[in-house]
Parts: structure tokens; sequence; C-alpha cells
């Protein structure tokens, strides 16, 4: 995903680190759920994104698109599942697992 990252000093020299994940518009996939989604970059573009001589804005909007609708899936979920109300035997049920894959995609 893509994020930015800054140390904001304040003028009485105390320091805060603050970090925000970039949106943008949600593509086919997301767009049942929500009408933003987070900006998912492609390995050959890592570079790019964290060099920052080329971070001006006109150089890296081009990155800053909604994924294509195939990189993603939506799966449905117990919503009981980690609460700590549900029944015990549930919380013990294995996780579903899931098929390898590759880059970024795979935390979705």
């Amino acid at each position: 995903m893509a994020g930015l990252w800054e140390t904001y000093i304040h003028p009485n020299g105390s320091k805060i680190d603050t970090a925000t994940i970039v949106t943008t518009d949600a593509n086919g996939t997301v767009s049942v759920l929500h009408n933003r989604m987070p900006v998912i970059l492609d390995e050959k573009d890592f570079a790019t994104w964290l060099d920052a001589e080329l971070n001006a804005p006109e150089k890296i909007v081009h990155l800053m698109v909604p994924a294509s609708d195939e990189l993603l899936m939506i799966e449905a979920f117990d919503p009981h599942r980690g609460k700590i109300e549900a029944d015990a035997a549930n919380e013990k049920k294995p996780a579903r697992k899931k098929e390898k894959s590759d880059g970024q995609a795979s935390l979705f």
C-alpha cells in the first residue's frame, strides 16, 4: 500500500511521527463495500514511490489509481469469530488455509 510519513517538529521542539495511507477511488470489487480504497502499488513501482527526489506529486500521481478488479477478492467471514462472547468451540476452529499468493495483494 502507498503511504506517507514525516516527523512533525513542534515550535517547542517536541517531535511527533505521523503517517497516513493514501487512498483512491474504489475499484469494481471494493466499490460494493466502500467508495474509497488504499492505493496498492505494484512491486515494480516501490522504488519510485520511495525515492524522495521523485516524490513531486506530478511525478507519482500516475501511481495513485485503483487496483485492477482481479487483484482483490471479497470473502465472507463469521462475524462472531474473534469475539469474546463467541462460543469457545467456535474460537478453536482453525482458519481456512488460503492459496499461497505473492506480493502485497496477499494481505487482502
